[in-house]
């Protein structure tokens, strides 16, 4: 009807199923790289599943 290109981002098809695993990886990356052996969250939302799976 719009004559329009949509295009649609599911950020639910992540690993996690949010948004939210792009801070993890990126977080645990700068870790990484800087050295740093290990991490230790506590949260029981989407920013702790982020980082566990971004850890793993």
């Amino acid at each position: 009807m719009l004559e329009a290109d949509v295009c649609v981002k599911h950020e639910n098809h992540n690993p996690t199923g949010s948004f939210k695993i792009r801070g993890g990886v990126n977080l645990i990356g700068h870790l990484k790289s800087d050295g740093v052996k290990g991490v230790v969250t506590f949260s029981t939302g989407n920013h702790g599943i982020s980082i566990a799976t971004a850890a793993a």
